[in-house]
């Protein structure tokens, strides 16, 4: 499977989820807005493809990337139910950022940097 980006058109040649946040982050014009709505909604479809027969850990995430569903508990200080169940990380994110969906958006990069380094520490 083709695993690269062709940034000079635009073009994503990925299925992990990882991956494809990078050049979201990047260029979030990918989405509908810069906003943490359009992303979590973005990560959410991406997540339902894989329930729908085309899950494999290793289809979606690379061999060290850090689960999605773990690293939205872990910002909310919650133990881990599925992504279908409990509060959603948008709403979370936006409290702490007092609605503004741009400032959640790049605080959802943020801790998903600091969680990515934790999980890497926790392995060293």
């Amino acid at each position: 499977m083709l695993n690269y980006f062709d940034m000079e058109n635009d073009k994503i040649y990925t299925n992990k989820i990882h991956d494809v946040l990078e050049l979201i982050r990047k260029r979030p014009y990918f989405l509908t807005s810069k906003s943490i709505s359009a992303l979590e909604n973005y990560i959410r479809g991406y997540m339902v493809f894989g329930k729908w027969g085309f899950y494999d850990h290793g289809l979606i995430y690379n061999e060290k990337d850090v689960n999605l569903n773990e690293f939205r508990f872990w910002i909310q200080g919650q133990s881990y139910i599925p992504l279908s169940q409990g509060p959603s990380c948008s709403e979370f994110l936006l409290d702490k950022c007092n609605n503004d969906e741009e400032k959640a958006f790049n605080l959802f990069f943020k801790l998903l940097d600091e969680f990515k380094e934790l999980k890497r520490n926790e392995i060293d």
